[in-house]
């Protein structure tokens, strides 16, 4: 087997202040970028060779996620991966890495679109395989064009590397002349935040994988939807591909589990003020350990800015000692730092820069704790280190922030670490993500508290002024009451 892997990665938010361009794209093969680092991709091309097939390194490009890619930049990716798969000449398979979630200047669909072109350019015979995210929004053009398409279970996604090798024994199936499995889809009119690795979305997982493991079925998916593109099709997803009856079954029943678990979800983990945040801190300080507050609303890897500064002042009147907050994204503030040097005091205006969703700047005296010229992190700790630029450690009352060059969320203990900050030393961890973080940090919380500040990756949907979204969509709206009597 020859096989072709690429793709283009991209989360869109459509609401973030931050304009995604060519600049924002890390490309693989150019000058800094090694493939280890560009998860996903690396994660098949190691699927791919791992049974013994000859992976050709196709085009691929990711960015971090933000506002639409412009006109011109989309044209270019698609043109340019068009060219490297005709490059390639000859292959017997196609393998995409893509988000799902991706919107640019004139084109809402951007994977419906890419995929569209791919089958035109190899025919109905070549099998194309794609992984997606799990907040992947799944459009029917989508699942049209490919053979096989799969998402991602787990939140935070640490099963990239899994789900590629299902995809690669799958397109393996299919080109030794398997049967075409029935696809079987349901789309659901709800977004749910839902991590899997514990309560109802750990029992959603479960579930999964028993159905796949049954008789009669090739995959199961559920994408859970990112409703900040603002797309006709942002909804989630679930779908199945086996015999008739096994996927028709398996999308009805995943369908219940999935709504049964949303719910459940958002009533043991509500959206959280800055203020009820607080309290639940302070009532969950203790002798040993920290307690994580994740600054949900500010999170990059939902298109947030990351310098938003409504916690940071809510923080500093609190009066809770021994707080670390990480990542913030100021590379100006970063400058002033590396200008002042390690152990220096200076007045800086820190964050609130990317208008009213960063909040207002906070302006006092810092001390510079530590200035690192290229830091990194791990995601969820381990494989090829992604690059945070120029990092700086600040301290100002009890509070420490480790503000970095390059916008990303918090995934590891790094940031910390490599300024000699031991993040189980402190008593209060602020972490801005959603989900991601939980894999370093959930071992040593005493507990994790989730706050919905003000912000451009806000899960209070209510604050955007949605145009193109489909209506009704919970949490937006209420449940549809077909889905409330299917979940009880």
């Amino acid at each position: 087997m020859r096989v072709f892997v690429g793709g283009i990665f991209h989360e869109t938010n459509v609401f973030s202040p931050i304009p995604t361009r060519l600049a924002d794209y890390a490309i693989a093969g150019e000058p800094g970028v090694s493939d280890e680092s560009l998860f996903g991709y690396s994660d098949i091309l190691g699927a791919a060779r791992a049974v013994g097939w000859s992976a050709v390194e196709g085009f691929f490009a990711s960015a971090q996620p933000g506002g639409r890619t412009d006109a011109p930049t989309w044209r270019l990716l698609r043109s340019r991966l068009a060219e490297s798969l005709r490059a390639a000449g000859h292959v017997d398979a196609v393998l995409l890495f893509c988000h799902g979630a991706q919107v640019a200047e004139g084109e809402d669909d951007c994977e419906g679109a890419l995929l569209a072109e791919v089958r035109a350019l190899v025919g109905e015979a070549v099998p194309i395989g794609m992984e997606l995210d799990l907040h992947a929004n799944v459009s029917d053009a989508m699942l049209a064009q490919a053979t096989h398409l799969l998402a991602c279970w787990e939140y935070p996604h640490i099963d990239f590397g899994a789900r590629a090798a299902r995809l690669v024994q799958l397109i393996g199936e299919t080109r030794r002349g398997g049967p075409k499995p029935h696809l079987a889809r349901r789309r659901l009119p709800l977004f749910a935040n839902l991590p899997t690795r514990t309560g109802p979305g750990q029992a959603l997982v479960q579930a999964m994988a028993r159905l796949e493991a049954g008789a009669g079925l090739a995959a199961v998916s559920i994408a859970h939807g990112f409703a900040l593109s603002d797309t006709p099709d942002a909804a989630s997803m679930v779908w199945a591909s086996g015999d008739h009856d096994a996927a028709e079954a398996a999308v009805d029943q995943l369908a219940r589990h999935y709504v049964e678990a949303a719910v459940a979800r958002d009533a043991e983990a509500p959206l959280q003020s800055v203020a009820a945040s607080l309290d639940r801190v302070r009532e969950a300080l203790g002798p040993s350990g920290p307690v994580v507050l994740a600054d949900r609303a500010d999170n990059p890897g939902g298109g947030a800015s990351g310098d938003s500064t409504f916690l940071l002042h809510a923080l500093l009147e609190a009066d809770i000692p021994n707080i670390g907050l990480a990542l913030f994204w100021d590379p100006a503030a970063v400058d002033a730092a590396f200008a002042a040097g390690a152990r220096s005091c200076l007045t800086l205006s820190l964050g609130g820069r990317h208008g009213p969703l960063s909040g207002p700047p906070l302006t006092r005296e810092f001390q510079v704790l530590s200035v690192q010229e290229a830091a990194s992190q791990r995601i969820f700790g381990h494989g090829a280190p992604q690059p945070l630029g120029r990092s700086v450690a600040l301290r100002t009352g009890g509070l420490t922030i480790i503000v970095n060059s390059i916008r990303q969320q918090i995934m590891s203990r790094e940031p910390f670490e490599v300024h000699g900050i031991d993040p189980a030393a402190l008593s209060l961890i602020v972490a801005k993500s959603a989900n991601h973080f939980e894999e370093a940090f959930r071992p040593i919380a005493r507990r994790i508290v989730y706050c919905d500040a003000p912000g451009a990756a806000s899960e209070d949907l209510s604050t955007f002024p949605f145009v193109r979204l489909s209506r009704p969509s919970w949490p937006l709206d209420p449940l549809p009451l077909a889905l409330a009597t299917d979940q009880g």
